[in-house]
């Protein structure tokens, strides 16, 4: 994903409490953690809410991800309670139910891949709130080619499994 998109870092780690890269997120954007939680605020349904922070309201959204397993993930966000202070987001259901990551079964209700999660997710924070509909695994605007790169990926890795006849 990094290599597709203009701004975008990624952090090798488990717990980022002391890491670096990672301060300086917290410091100079206004993080958002994409992970499907009760109390997360669904993209795309309301403003997002402001931290209690007043001053951090200047700066721009950064879309924090974790990815892994949902084994791993959910231990990284244990590990750091920083993590577990950002403000927590999750896509629209019409969203969350589209995944295509086909090469490997999760059992998890919702289940996306880190990439496709990312791309609806970035889509839907650059769009105007009244135009989220318009957001579809189909048509997720400048990201859709990633979305298409992913899918035709997906294709040639299932062209190596047997088919059942």
């Amino acid at each position: 994903m990094s290599k597709s998109l203009q701004s975008c870092q990624v952090i090798v780690g488990e717990d980022f409490t002391d890491n670096e890269h990672f301060q300086k997120v917290l410091v100079n954007y206004q993080p958002l953690l994409l992970y499907p939680s009760e109390q997360a605020q669904i993209l795309g349904q309301a403003p997002l809410n402001s931290p209690s922070n007043v001053s951090l309201s200047n700066k721009p959204y950064c879309l924090v991800i974790l990815d892994g397993t949902w084994k791993k993930a959910y231990r990284m966000l244990m590990l750091c309670e920083q993590l577990q202070q950002l403000p927590q987001v999750c896509l629209p259901e019409h969203l969350a139910q589209s995944g295509k990551y086909h090469i490997r079964k999760v059992a998890k209700h919702n289940a996306l891949s880190s990439l496709e999660a990312c791309c609806y997710a970035l889509a839907l924070l650059e769009k105007p709130n009244d135009s989220t509909h318009s957001i579809t695994p189909d048509n997720t605007g400048k990201y859709q080619p990633i979305i298409n790169n992913f899918l035709a990926f997906n294709k040639f890795q299932l062209s190596f499994r047997p088919t059942d006849t």
